[in-house]
């Protein structure tokens, strides 16, 4: 009798329990549709804006419109369009309405050529598949307006830079200017026109770049200077550099102490040891050694070669052409935590000294299989495979890239109030160059844009971009032997230890089920 009281009573539970449940569901569909929340739990929160951009929003003034322009097919064949507005939405969220977002679709109706006026640039996606071949022209890209200024981010196809670009953008809009970077080539046959075409494109995207004349007088409220090059610098020449950094400015040095001409068949030239230069770098606490460093992790070139009469071409290993892998780099420094990696040519080593009002950082080493050449550099790539057995200086992991910073007084006379300056040397004077193009090296570029991003911005604003940095190439664990022991581990794991716990685990429930 007690037993059939309760049915009755268990069916008013149920329905109360499901009436409370579908009201739950009813308030949070509400409340879902005035409150926007996301959680990100990836490595860097790569889909989620900064703390960073959430402090450059709130000191946004009021006006500013952001426009996004995108074809209508794209968001058929691509997530991208998606991702974006919901960057946009979380833009708006945290602007507390100083920024308006507008969606302008592009379809066949629209005057595309006004779309291209606006600095929009049309992206041609490729459709092919086994069966067709096909390909269209999208259009995705950011207009954003304040007053009278107006920037713009012609393509947008990849969300996890869209962050970076989108507040670098917003700051140059509400300031008027971008940053100004001096850039000054210590060899004559460099310049930005004829070999630094790709530095240039992708510094003047973000900031103003001009090439200073050796001897021109470089003004304190520059913001950064980039010396390419030492092999015809005078000692003159030098003195306004040192004048620029000794006020507390920022000086990129990318040089070597060995010079190799590509123009005329490779002929070196090795920088003497009373070079002015030298002795300016030695003086600030970097000793750049007159050598070169080769190592087995790098990348080919193209040789000509002959057999029984026959001329023909060929990709050889060259040791001096070294690729420094994204886990070489200072993880206790942000410029180089999460490094991508970074293509090098005739690198020379270096050595950081401290001082007392300075310190030094070691930001990036070549690897475990690398050696040093001093007397014989093997420039010829026919010989350079061999150099490592003439050589007993091979202890591996040499510093080519190291940051001074603090308090640095005068080389030469001049007398400044002092200000706290930075000193970022590589040793090599190539990486900077159009050359980064027949290695493929386009983390060089990334690389070049941290570090003007480090000297001019915020550090915070280089953490938005370091995190979508990384070195992807398969080759990354360059110890062979520890290579082996993980692959091991990996076949170890999903040969024996899964199949033997999934046998373990149905043993043990069988046994509990039988009870």
């Amino acid at each position: 009798m007690a037993v059939v009281s309760t049915i009755p009573n268990l069916k008013k539970r149920i329905v109360r329990n499901n009436g409370i449940a579908f009201i739950i569901i009813v308030f949070l569909s509400v409340c879902s549709s005035f409150v926007y929340l996301s959680f990100d739990v990836t490595d860097a929160s790569l889909y989620s804006i900064s703390s960073y951009t959430k402090q450059v929003l709130h000191r946004l003034p009021e006006g500013i419109v952001a426009s996004y322009y995108v074809s209508s097919n794209l968001e058929n064949i691509s997530s991208v369009p998606a991702e974006i507005r919901d960057i946009l939405m979380e833009y708006q969220r945290f602007s507390y309405g100083r920024l308006m977002m507008q969606i302008a679709p592009l379809d066949n109706a629209t005057d595309l050529s006004m779309i291209e006026r606006l600095g929009i640039q049309p992206q041609q996606i490729d459709l092919s598949d086994s069966v067709r071949s096909d390909s269209q022209m999208v259009f995705s890209g950011l207009v954003i307006s304040y007053q009278e200024r107006q920037e713009v981010i012609p393509l947008v196809f990849n969300s996890l830079v869209f962050e970076y670009e989108f507040t670098t953008a917003l700051q140059r809009l509400i300031t008027g200017k971008k940053p100004e970077i001096a850039v000054v080539f210590g060899n004559n046959d460099f310049s930005l026109s004829t070999t630094h075409q790709y530095a240039h494109q992708e510094l003047r995207q973000q900031f103003s770049v001009t090439e200073y004349t050796r001897g021109q007088s470089i003004p304190s409220t520059i913001d950064a200077v980039f010396l390419i090059g030492a092999k015809d610098l005078r000692r003159s020449d030098i003195v306004l550099i040192d004048n620029y950094l000794v006020q507390g400015g920022s000086v990129l040095v990318a040089a070597s102490a060995v010079h190799v001409d590509i123009q005329q068949n490779l002929a070196e030239f090795v920088l003497p040891e009373s070079h002015p230069f030298l002795e300016w770098l030695d003086y600030h606490g970097v000793r750049l050694r007159r050598a070169l460093v080769l190592d087995r992790e790098c990348n080919p070139i193209l040789v000509q070669n002959v057999s029984e009469g026959i001329e023909y071409q060929e990709m050889v290993p060259y040791p001096h052409w070294i690729h420094i892998s994204g886990n070489a780099g200072n993880p206790m420094q942000l410029l180089t935590e999460r490094f991508a990696g970074l293509d090098v040519y005739w690198t020379s080593p270096i050595r950081l000294v401290p001082a007392q009002d300075r310190t030094i950082s070691p930001l990036l080493h070549t690897g475990a299989s690398s050696w040093i050449l001093e007397n014989d550099l093997a420039i010829d790539p026919h010989r350079a495979g061999e150099s490592r057995q003439q050589t007993g200086d091979f202890d591996g992991n040499y510093i080519v890239a190291g940051l001074v910073e603090g308090v640095f007084h005068s080389w030469s006379s001049f007398h400044s109030e002092p200000g706290t300056s930075r000193l970022l040397v590589v040793g090599d004077e190539d990486w900077t160059s159009d050359l980064m193009n027949y290695s493929n090296a386009w983390y060089n570029l990334a690389f070049l844009h941290s570090i003007a991003d480090w000297f001019v911005f915020d550090s915070d604003l280089l953490a938005i971009r370091n995190k979508t940095l990384r070195d992807t190439r398969l080759h990354r664990i360059e110890n062979q032997d520890i290579f082996r022991m993980r692959a091991l581990a990996v076949q170890f794991f999903h040969i024996v230890l899964l199949p033997l716990g999934i046998l373990v685990f149905g043993f043990l429930y069988s046994r509990k089920a039988r009870k």
